[in-house]
């Protein structure tokens, strides 16, 4: 799959306006393809992952193989070599409330030492991520 034409900055724009939108399937469906694309620009992949975690937190319906397929993305995600969609995956994971990857955010807490521009290091992300699994509210990431 080719990368999406234009420039990138409004692309971004575009898709950080889903975070505030209702969005039918294929949506949510354009939004994975675009996060499981390699070819796309690290930061639009990130703003992706960002929009599916915020649309997909508190979702009543895990057993949906939608559902499955999009954690296996982002699961995918903190693996990626683009600090932006590591970073942005471990939120959206958290935001989705998926417990399983806790063993994954304690070895990126203690290894990935990479910043997401404009953020944070993964590492403060990974720790927040743990604390919000935890019970824990932590306001500023940057202080962990």
């Amino acid at each position: 799959m080719a990368s999406s034409p234009g420039a990138p900055e409004p692309r971004q724009a575009a898709l950080y306006e889903f975070l505030f939108t209702n969005l039918a399937s294929w949506h949510l469906a354009l939004l994975r393809r675009v996060l499981a694309n390699p070819r796309e620009a690290p930061d639009i992949r990130g703003q992706a992952a960002e929009a599916l975690g915020c649309h997909y937190a508190r979702y009543r319906h895990r057993w949906q193989r939608r559902y499955r397929r999009l954690v296996e993305t982002l699961e995918h995600g903190l693996e990626d070599p683009a600090p932006e969609v590591r970073f942005w995956s471990i939120y959206a994971l958290t935001c989705m409330e998926e417990a399983r990857v806790l063993p994954r955010l304690r070895l990126i807490a203690a290894t990935d030492t990479a910043s997401c521009p404009g953020m944070w290091t993964l590492r403060q992300e990974a720790l927040w991520a743990i604390a919000q699994f935890e019970g824990r509210d932590i306001d500023d990431p940057r202080t962990l």
